[in-house]
């Protein structure tokens, strides 16, 4: 039951309002009962919320669903399609990708562009056209703008900083720039936080208090949820798994130092080794192919020491921070289940808690899109509670 320590009354009425919402989106059959229930609200309370919202739009009352007792059946309450939609825009090193979804976290228009030898100028061009073919399918009902991006940044001014294989493309000013085209409120945050919290909202995270997300694409990053909640601290660096050394003698990585995860086991590098095990070019092996690739006994060989060199990495991380699930996304989320059951049990035999606790490692429910889901979260995570309201 949400109190009012620490808050103002204008803070808790807006608080209250997105727990409502949350609710009503997240749920098929939400009545002013059973909002009344999950809550603690007083049944007033939630009765003027709900009138609020139906008022303004976000939401609308459905059929009543049917009841094999006496008394009315209750009324069901439901996302209204005039409720405003959110805007979310995922920067990867190779293609921006954009979609407009509504307050349920469903997606209504989605289109991408790739990038190719980009300068910051260029980036803004395509940016911006993007953003602003989104907002002409929004037909100005524009909630506001999230973004899942590549890392480092800085997250609090969303600024792209310094990275590594990007064009040379530094200090970046992503929110600026949307703020001024799409004029709305505009959340930048790295793209395996974001698709952590896609995961904790929406997917297969909604159930769990602790897990891992990690996204494998050119990169490889983490998001990290914690008790419920996203681990954030403003910086973007965070959750930087790929810079984590597994060899300290290892090859020079772009940042710095020696022997880093993402110099052995990213996606391109194992597109790479799965092409010349082939006698194919790289760009003929796609992700969605592992799997089929994987019965292949050359290379299965290449997804196993893949799958080691990942579980270096993982066993570091689940000492840390012990969590209940790791999931695997981005790219990584279409690794042949072989190769993932193969890290689950390396990880499992030698991780600290090894005879209390067995970490589950699986696909993100999301996958390739968690990112593009993510951004999107970005904005129902501000809206759910309660700091963003039309």
């Amino acid at each position: 039951m949400l109190t009012a320590k620490g808050m103002n009354s204008s803070d808790l009425r807006q608080r209250n309002r997105g727990l409502v919402l949350k609710l009503v989106a997240m749920q098929e059959r939400a009545s002013r009962i059973s909002i009344t229930r999950e809550t603690g609200l007083s049944k007033m309370t939630v009765t003027n919320i709900v009138s609020e919202l139906l008022k303004e739009q976000y939401l609308i009352q459905t059929s009543s669903q049917k009841s094999s007792g006496a008394g009315r059946n209750p009324v069901l309450l439901d996302i209204s399609p005039e409720a405003p939609v959110i805007l979310g825009l995922y920067i990867s090193r190779s293609y921006i990708e954009a979609a407009l979804s509504n307050l349920k976290g469903s997606l209504l228009w989605r289109r991408s562009i790739p990038l190719k030898q980009e300068s910051a100028s260029t980036l803004k061009d395509k940016l911006t056209g993007l953003a602003n073919a989104a907002m002409h399918s929004a037909k100005g009902r524009l909630l506001g703008v999230g973004v899942s991006i590549i890392g480092p940044l800085e997250e609090n001014k969303g600024v792209l900083l310094n990275p590594t294989n990007f064009y040379g493309i530094e200090d970046f000013p992503v929110k600026d720039i949307l703020e001024s085209a799409c004029g709305t409120r505009v959340y930048v945050s790295n793209d395996t936080n974001a698709a952590a919290l896609a995961e904790l909202l929406l997917g297969s995270g909604k159930e769990l208090d602790n897990f891992i997300y990690i996204g494998i694409s050119n990169g490889i990053g983490a998001g990290i949820v914690s008790q419920g909640e996203l681990y954030q601290n403003g910086s973007g660096y965070a959750g930087e798994l790929g810079h984590t050394t597994i060899k300290y003698d290892g090859m020079q990585c772009a940042c710095g130092n020696r022997g880093c995860l993402e110099l052995y086991a990213n996606i391109d590098i194992l597109r790479e080794k799965l092409a010349q095990a082939c006698g194919l070019s790289a760009n003929e092996i796609c992700p969605q192919n592992f799997e089929e690739l994987a019965l292949r006994e050359e290379c299965y060989t290449i997804f196993s020491d893949m799958a080691i060199k990942l579980s270096y990495a993982l066993i570091n991380a689940v000492n840390l921070f012990n969590p209940q699930k790791i999931l695997l996304g981005h790219e990584g989320g279409m690794l042949p289940q072989k190769c993932i059951s193969q890290m689950e049990e390396y990880v499992n035999g030698h991780i600290l808690a090894a005879k209390v606790n067995k970490i589950k490692i699986e696909r993100s429910y999301f996958g390739g899109d968690a990112p593009l889901y993510g951004s999107v979260c970005c904005v129902l995570d501000k809206l759910f509670n309660g700091d963003i309201f039309l």
